[in-house]
């Protein structure tokens, strides 16, 4: 059996709590807080440990599914991609840029690939309204500050 042990962070939220994985045969057996990271000092919340539980979950998503009249069923990556893309096109050919929108959230926010990349996706779609889990869970704070103190950048704690 062959085990190690990788230094890792978590991705659920900002603070980027410093992880250690034990990967055990290939597989993640274990998440701890890693005591030497320079900001957590090896605390992790639960949404950090609980990843192992995650990954490891049976009913995680590991193909592409398609709802078809029997339910959902598993199909390859290359027939997923190529039907999303005939259904995006379809939606641009009939209702125009207007149509598409982006969200993006936790995890994908913290990924340093995925800015970039992703920007990049949506500008060659013409996409011009982006949403995010700030835009979601923040805009009642902005628009409640407004309202009592007459300003969004007042924030009571």
């Amino acid at each position: 059996m062959t085990r190690i042990e990788k230094r890792t962070f978590c991705r659920v939220c900002e603070p980027a709590c410093g992880l250690i994985a034990t990967v055990e045969d290939g597989a993640l057996t274990a998440l701890r807080g890693d005591a030497d990271h320079p900001v957590s000092k090896g605390f992790v919340c639960n949404k950090g440990i609980y990843g192992l539980d995650i990954h490891n979950d049976p009913d995680r998503l590991r193909t592409p599914l398609k709802r078809t009249a029997n339910g959902f069923e598993p199909i390859g990556w290359e027939q997923a991609l190529e039907e999303i893309a005939g259904k995006l096109r379809r939606i641009l050919d009939n209702h125009g840029t207007s149509a598409l929108a982006t969200y993006t959230g936790n995890p994908n926010a913290f990924n340093a690939l995925y800015g970039p990349s992703f920007g990049n996706f949506a500008r060659q779609l013409g996409v011009r309204k982006n949403f995010s889990s700030g835009t979601q869970d923040c805009s009642n704070k902005f628009a409640g500050s407004e309202a009592v103190f007459g300003t969004r950048t007042m924030h009571p704690l």
